[in-house]
């Protein structure tokens, strides 16, 4: 309280300066929340640096070694940090630690880096953030401060998929993005998952690159072995019964329709029963389901209990899938400094455009054309990651189909671009027998 306390006599400063100007004509809002966060700034960031009027950073953490490279455009770049208002109050946050304390977390959401491309122009991220990275190294940490200009814009942010703090972020209010870490870049992911899927399976599971049974995909049958192996493909009439655990390489349980799994991960049961498809669609490939789960089940058998982990040109690619929820952790609002602007700017307050629409119109799956991603993967992404994926994905879904998504909270998982998958299947005998076993890890 006795900061947001402080923060209005700040504003009241400010209004008081603005007031007693001679300037005839009325100042924008945009110029009134400069010269508000400018003071702001001041009173409680002295340390930060002006970068121009829209965006302040202030250095945590340096790299030592200064002759690392600094990011570029083209990169690819994994970030940590947490969006707060001006008066503390998070909005959201990437940090598993800051989710518990404010009491917004959820086994759900997966608390890793995000992932996001160096684009030009900049379409992916904040202003603030795309401006401040070109000035960053490999674990460098910063403090922004930024308007609502290089921020959220005229249309304020919320998150109720897992990443969400307490707050909601009102229209044109500038925030801080604390922590800002820059964990890693690098200029081709694809090179980097494929030797993260080929060095995990070597150590986990003692299979090597000759292995594979499609390039950097592994499949490998687990006993017990059925006495007869009926093939899914040579059933094309069956009804396939699966359960299964999908596993980010980390661990992270990101999917699953196991009772005993979905328990211990989530502590309830989401969804009950196998997932059901019909052999027929999987061999005719008209399934809804990723293409790495058709390859698997065209090569499996009723009764066959196997693992699987490939790169995700067989899974959600450059798109990723992103995570679904049908209510919202956050619930109230901070509203001082939008009050204080609003009451002496409102009617010359608004302005169009900003963050929300530019965002909006090219981050989407029509806006990929202007990454270059084609050019730049050239036949690897023509191939794999487009004509092969996505006219099959079936969509923005974590799970496998959209009918399990039904709960009063957050049911699926971010799943980021170029990220690859592990998934343990087990398919229920042809004759059925074996159903209730198969609800065991």
């Amino acid at each position: 309280m006795k900061f947001k306390l402080r923060t209005l006599v700040v504003s009241a400063v400010v209004a008081l300066s603005i007031f007693s100007c001679a300037r005839q004509e009325l100042m924008t809002y945009t110029e009134a929340e400069n010269i508000s966060l400018a003071a702001w700034v001041q009173q409680y960031a002295p340390n930060a640096e002006k970068c121009n009027d829209n965006m302040y950073i202030e250095w945590i953490h340096r790299n030592p070694n200064q002759n690392d490279s600094l990011v570029e455009i083209g990169d690819w770049v994994r970030v940590k940090y947490t969006t707060k208002t001006l008066s503390g109050n998070v909005v959201n946050t990437r940090d598993e630690q800051v989710a518990k304390i404010e009491g917004t977390y959820t086994p759900f959401t997966h608390y890793s880096p995000q992932l996001v491309y160096m684009n030009d122009p900049n379409v992916t991220m904040l202003e603030g953030q795309y401006e401040a990275l070109q000035k960053m190294r490999r674990g460098d940490i910063v403090r922004l401060y930024l308007s609502s200009t290089y921020a959220y814009g005229a249309t304020g942010f919320s998150d109720d998929v897992g990443y969400g703090g307490q707050n909601k972020l009102q229209a044109q209010l500038p925030v801080i993005i604390d922590s800002f870490t820059l964990v890693d870049f690098e200029a081709d992911p694809i090179i980097t998952e494929q030797k993260a899927v080929d060095d995990y399976v070597l150590k986990n599971w003692g299979l090597e690159p000759k292995d594979t049974i499609k390039s950097h995909f592994y499949m490998q049958l687990l006993p017990p072995y059925p006495m007869s192996r009926d093939s899914v493909s040579n059933l094309p009439d069956s009804t396939v019964k699966i359960y299964y655990t999908g596993r980010f390489l980390d661990g992270f349980v990101f999917d699953t329709n196991i009772d005993s799994v979905q328990e211990r991960v989530y502590g309830r049961i989401i969804n009950e029963g196998p997932l059901e498809l019909k052999a027929s669609d999987i061999v005719g490939d008209t399934v809804s389901v990723i293409e790495g789960w058709k390859i698997a089940v065209k090569n499996a058998c009723f009764g066959d209990r196997f693992r699987v982990a490939f790169v995700s040109a067989y899974g959600y690619g450059i798109q990723g899938a992103a995570a679904s929820s049908s209510s919202s952790s956050a619930t109230s609002t901070d509203l001082s400094y939008y009050d204080y602007i609003n009451y002496i700017y409102y009617m010359n307050a608004m302005y169009g455009g900003g963050y929300g629409g530019a965002y909006g119109g090219g981050y989407g799956y029509g806006g990929y054309g202007g990454y270059g991603y084609g050019n730049y993967y050239n036949n690897y992404y023509d191939m794999l990651y487009y004509n092969n994926l996505y006219g099959s994905m079936g969509g923005g879904s974590s799970s496998t189909e959209d009918e399990e998504l039904e709960d009063d909270g957050i049911v699926s998982t971010e799943i980021q671009p170029f990220e690859p998958l592990i998934f343990d299947i087990y398919i229920v005998p042809s004759e059925g027998d074996a159903i209730e076993d198969s609800n065991d890890e």
